[in-house]
C-alpha cells in the first residue's frame, strides 16, 4: 500500500517534506520523491525497516 505525504505528516507530526524524509531515513525507511517534491513510501518498506527488530539483529543500548 502506498503511504502518501498526508499520512506521513499525520504519523510523524511534521509538515515539511524534508523533515519527514529525515525522520523516515533515520529509522531505516526508504522513501521516494514524486511530483512537486511530494514524498511517499509503502507499508511494505515500513514493515521491512521493522523486520530487523523482530530478527534480533539490532542491539539496544541503555543510556543508564
Amino acid at each position: 500500500m502506498i503511504i502518501t505525504l498526508e499520512i506521513l505528516q499525520e504519523a510523524t507530526g511534521y509538515k515539511d517534506a524534508s523533515r519527514i524524509r529525515k525522520c523516515l531515513t533515520q529509522q531505516g525507511i526508504v522513501c521516494f520523491t514524486g511530483k512537486n517534491g511530494r514524498i511517499w513510501t509503502t507499508s511494505e518498506l515500513i514493515a521491512h525497516a521493522g523486520s530487523d527488530l523482530e530478527s534480533g539483529e539490532i542491539e539496544f543500548i541503555s543510556e543508564d
